[in-house]
């Protein structure tokens, strides 16, 4: 895996200026700091990981209440500044925003900055958002990046930033454990599922009637009542009670993103009233309406806004059609009950579910 750099370096001598652009944030560590008798500056480093860039990105530079200039990101991410700052008595911070691409996933944007005290504790910071945060974009409860910080501390740090993809989970075990802590209770925005695909389809064929044999010497009609109950299936186990939490998560992705409605399970039935000739076996089948949705779970603590990937495939009834329900009949000689099979001179009728 390709690893780029970004270096983010600061001075602190004379007046303060501010030179291009690129950089991240993240949390305290709890070291207080004092002033040296000599400042030498902080530089900054920032590696992205996983085929990560960065694009349409600005920074500012605060002293006091003084902004400092601003510039646009280069599309490929490669940047670096320097602040110079006036003197040791005073603290500055520094800002920068950027659109984070992600392969094989949308884009999310990053509000980092950093900020150093003469006295006290550096302090950095990382959230995502969906969408330009200083244009109406909203914190993410979950993105498919994350970011760390390391060796930010102490009054001459040599800070390194990480933004790299979320880690993907594909044993089957731990896929059903990291469900389980995330999706049970999904209000706690530790579980969002960003949908990829949605299928519309029938489901297999299924006899859902016993079979009818017309044993007299005269045609009859015989009124078949049949139930069939169809349940959402997945690429995961997990337990009915953490199901109802995952149905939640994705019910609201699925009716966002295709205005469609998400059920686990719904009940379908008919009555016909088909027609038996003599010598002659009837049975009703049915498939089922099903929509088939693939996308990714982000998993992890909201607090951190990191995550882990979990790929999804669900398969649950779709409540905007009702399926495909067919009358077959054959010769009773040539019917095969144990394998539903007619050897020749079957008839297949399409009728509609009452």
């Amino acid at each position: 895996m390709n690893l780029t750099k970004s270096t983010i370096t600061f001075a602190m001598v004379g007046a303060i200026t501010v030179t291009s652009a690129a950089m991240n944030q993240a949390w305290a560590d709890g070291i207080p700091e004092a002033s040296p008798a000599a400042d030498k500056g902080i530089i900054g480093t920032t590696v992205l990981d996983g085929g990560i860039s960065l694009s349409e990105g600005t920074y500012t530079s605060s002293h006091y209440t003084t902004n400092g200039p601003q510039s646009n990101i280069p599309a490929n991410g490669q940047d670096s500044w320097s602040v110079i700052k006036n003197t040791f008595a005073t603290t500055y911070s520094l800002n920068v925003k950027y659109k984070v691409s992600i392969p094989d996933s949308k884009s999310h944007w990053v509000k980092a900055g950093i900020k150093v005290p003469p006295l006290g504790y550096n302090t950095v910071n990382c959230n995502f958002y969906d969408g330009d945060p200083d244009a109406g974009g909203k914190l993410a409860n979950i993105s498919p990046a994350r970011c760390s910080w390391a060796s930010y501390s102490g009054y001459d740090p040599q800070p390194v930033l990480k933004i790299s993809r979320a880690a993907k989970i594909t044993d089957p075990g731990q896929i059903g454990d990291a469900l389980t802590k995330y999706c049970k209770d999904p209000g706690k925005n530790s579980c969002a599922f960003d949908p990829a695909n949605l299928t519309e389809m029938l489901g297999p064929e299924k006899r859902v009637t016993e079979y009818q044999d017309n044993k007299t010497p005269d045609p009859y009609n015989h009124r078949f009542i049949w139930r069939h109950m169809e349940t959402e299936t997945t690429n995961f186990a997990v337990s009915a009670e953490v199901s109802v939490g995952i149905d939640k998560v994705v019910s609201a992705a699925v009716k966002t993103t295709y205005g469609k409605t998400w059920t686990h399970s719904k009940e379908y039935s008919s009555e016909p009233n088909p027609l038996i000739r003599p010598g002659w076996t009837v049975w009703v089948t049915y498939q089922p309406p099903l929509q088939k949705i693939s996308g990714t779970f982000y998993v992890g603590d909201p607090k951190k806004t990191q995550a882990e990937e979990i790929e999804g495939v669900l398969t649950a009834p779709d409540l905007d059609n009702e399926g495909s329900m067919a009358i077959h009949a054959c010769e009773t000689i040539k019917l095969n009950k144990a394998t539903g099979t007619c050897s020749s001179g079957e008839t297949v009728t399409k009728i509609a579910i009452n």
